[in-house]
């Protein structure tokens, strides 16, 4: 499973950059029947291996190693930003708003995007947020 994946997102860069299989390996260092092999799912690359694809295409791993269709669906749509973490309890005007997909603290109000899990927010209802009084844990999502 996890071949086939990351050969169709080598794949579909090489589309995208308008490459060839020549042009990856003169790029990457790595031989033509190699990158042939891998996009053809009958290897997977070693770190090292995966390291050069990833500079022969700008990228960083985790775009080629993470696949979760349904996480980045799910992130593609903003989730309201509703609650705020208030440490000190006689000063309430003193908020962090929490991320609403990982529960993490913002760094700042009104940004688009969670700086932690890449969640868009809406802050749509925030002007009604349900404050807490203890600091929040991450939650993991899978």
């Amino acid at each position: 499973m996890f071949s086939k994946e990351l050969a169709t997102k080598i794949l579909r860069l090489i589309d995208e950059r308008h490459m060839t299989l020549e042009s990856l390996s003169e790029a990457s260092g790595l031989s033509r029947r190699f990158i042939n092999n891998v996009t053809s799912g009958k290897q997977v690359p070693t770190l090292n291996s995966l390291e050069k694809l990833c500079s022969a295409f700008e990228v960083d791993p985790n775009d080629l190693l993470i696949n979760d269709k349904s996480k980045d669906e799910e992130r593609s749509i903003a989730m309201c930003v509703n609650t705020v973490y208030c440490k000190n309890q006689e000063n309430p005007s003193t908020y962090i708003p929490i991320c609403p997909y990982c529960n993490t603290l913002l760094q700042n109000d009104w940004q688009s995007y969670c700086d932690n899990c890449g969640q868009k927010l809406s802050w749509k209802h925030f002007i009604n947020s349900k404050v807490v009084m203890h600091k929040p844990s991450k939650k993991l999502k899978g």
